[in-house]
């Protein structure tokens, strides 16, 4: 294979993902998913390694939009085996390091089959620790979304039920060892050159992509019928996506106008004592009399109809206490929604406060209530943010701007990593500059 930096080439990527759509659209899922439709699109061969828990697809391999498909048995405890005292709070690790080490074998042949390029893992639970043992011949790139040993800190022991050291090891040792660090924000880059010893000056920032889905039309139809001077909190009811900091807002803005209406749109989680995140907001709204018929809980929202969810509302709040480069922000946006979010982390990396949105003090429930009471009131003033965020995402997390931008990076690195070792470039079709 013959490239040159200034021309467009054809790599034979790697996407390696336990999560992919459509049985996860977690946001890891998202990444990868936008990502293997833009590299598809700029003329890549690209194969996603995945698993699944559907007993029919277990070791398939099949093509999805051009995309080839290959899925791995995805192992569970009984749910009983994470109440278990100790052995419980291991069981998720332990599963993780089954997974990574059978990936080996899978990624070697698959490696030695379609001649592979390059491989990209997420940093999430260390799928990447074992890649020296699958071919010192490739190197790998590992995108930076949100390790758990950085997440971990935001749950309590009560939240999670399981302890992620062993996997935070297999976490930082991908890191540590990867050819090319990429990260969707600044702000990610530098927690994880703080936390494992990198020069943040090493690692390529570059934002995430949006799902190819939402930069087509917006759907005509009101599938939620949602009133006037709606406010929606779509994302998990937990503590570090700012679940509780809206329910605490609610009563502030119901007293200032006393029709808003508002939405929590997402799956219960355990709160940070254990209990139902959805009861403890329920029994504060009650308590606070804010009017039962002023709020409601839609549950976790189907993929097909999310886009309707973020178009329809007034405006959308992420109150979220941490997030690297989420992607309700980017989607509520596309979707021409006004949004509201946090100023923590990577968020103000995506919104322009005043300009593309509006930001609030991380965990100030009175600063997001200022916001939205501002927002409601003004109609013209969400128009044009609305606008403007809508504009920015789709120009700047366009899934073909990414793809050339990952490709840049991708031929680097290989270019790069063969370079460095003549054995290597001996025994491969070298990259002719």
């Amino acid at each position: 294979m013959v490239c040159c930096l200034n021309v467009e080439i054809d790599l034979r990527i790697g996407l390696v993902c336990r999560w992919y759509p459509p049985e996860d659209w977690g946001g890891v899922a998202t990444y990868v998913h936008a990502l293997a439709s833009g590299l598809r699109d700029y003329g890549h061969d690209v194969t996603v390694l995945t698993s699944t828990l559907d007993k029919s697809l277990i070791n398939t391999e099949h093509f999805e939009n051009q995309i080839r498909i290959m899925r791995i048995r995805r192992f569970r405890f009984p749910w009983f085996v994470h109440r278990l005292y100790m052995i419980g709070r291991q069981a998720t690790s332990v599963t993780q390091l089954a997974y990574n080490v059978r990936l080996v074998p899978v990624l070697r042949r698959l490696v030695e089959r379609l001649k592979l390029d390059i491989i990209e893992y997420a940093d999430v639970n260390g799928e990447g620790a074992f890649h020296r043992w699958v071919s010192p011949l490739i190197p790998y790139v590992v995108r930076l979304q949100s390790p758990l040993f950085v997440l971990e800190k935001f749950y309590t022991s009560f939240e999670t039920m399981s302890s992620y050291k062993l996997t935070a090891l297999m976490e930082k040792h991908a890191i540590v060892h990867a050819s090319t660090l990429i990260s969707p924000s600044r702000s990610m880059a530098g927690i994880i050159a703080d936390v494992c010893g990198i020069k943040v000056n090493q690692i390529r920032v570059m934002a995430n992509p949006l799902d190819p889905e939402y930069l087509a039309p917006l759907p005509a139809s009101r599938e939620f019928n949602f009133p006037p001077n709606t406010v929606l909190y779509l994302g998990r009811l937990e503590k570090r996506k700012g679940a509780f900091v809206f329910a605490e807002a609610i009563p502030i803005v119901q007293r200032a106008v006393p029709d808003g209406f508002f939405v929590f749109a997402g799956p219960d989680r355990h709160s940070p004592y254990g209990w139902s995140s959805r009861a403890e907001i329920e029994k504060y709204l009650f308590d606070k009399e804010v009017p039962a018929d002023r709020i409601l809980f839609l549950g976790q929202v189907p993929r097909s109809k999310l886009r309707a969810c973020y178009s329809e509302p007034t405006l959308v709040v992420i109150p979220s206490l941490y997030e690297a480069y989420p992607y309700s922000v980017i989607e509520a946006m596309s979707c021409g929604a006004s949004v509201v979010a946090s100023d923590c982390y990577g968020i103000p990396e995506v919104i322009n406060h005043g300009v593309t949105g509006l930001l609030a003090k991380a965990g100030d429930s009175a600063d997001l209530a200022d916001c939205v009471i501002n927002l409601l009131r003004n109609p013209s003033r969400r128009h044009q943010l609305a606008v403007a965020g809508r504009k920015f995402v789709r120009e700047e997390c366009s899934p073909r701007r990414i793809a050339a931008l990952t490709t840049q990076v991708y031929f680097e690195t290989v270019r790069d990593y063969r370079s460095k070792d003549r054995r290597i470039q001996n025994r491969v079709n070298p990259i002719v500059s």
